[in-house]
């Protein structure tokens, strides 16, 4: 089965339409650059790191890079289910000032890993997004 993860794209490329967070945790942080070292201490890739940042990234995030039916499609889609929600509430983040770290992971323990070094450096709202799931993972208690 091909990785459809990132399709051999950054998300932070200009001009690259940010395709869907399949298999990632993603955080809201204030300072990406302890978070990004840290993931990298704690074994993940620099290439499986995203980053969005900005009034830029937040508008980006409404392109499906579709017009017509095909784009019209996608959009009514994401309208359907949580997805909508989570788009919303990351662009929020996005326009306060934090930046998106997101972090590719497979399996339980690099999810556990990730959602850890997150919350470690303040991100309070973390999702997991799966192919058919998305999950808002829990503060801790």
């Amino acid at each position: 089965m091909k990785d459809e993860t990132f399709a051999g794209r950054r998300p932070t490329d200009p001009g690259a339409r940010l395709p869907y967070p399949i298999h990632q945790v993603v955080g809201a942080v204030a300072d990406p650059e302890p978070v990004v070292a840290a993931l990298i201490d704690a074994g993940f890739a620099a290439e499986s790191l995203n980053i969005l940042t900005g009034d830029a990234d937040a508008r980006r995030m409404h392109d499906t890079g579709e017009g017509g039916v095909g784009g019209w499609w996608r959009r009514f889609g994401l309208s359907l289910g949580g997805d909508l929600d989570h788009l919303r509430q990351a662009e929020e983040e996005l326009t306060a000032g934090k930046t998106l770290v997101g972090v590719v992971v497979h399996g339980d323990e690099a999810r556990d890993l990730g959602v850890g070094v997150l919350r470690r450096h303040g991100a309070a709202t973390i999702t997991h997004y799966e192919r058919w799931t998305i999950e808002t993972v829990p503060p801790r208690a």
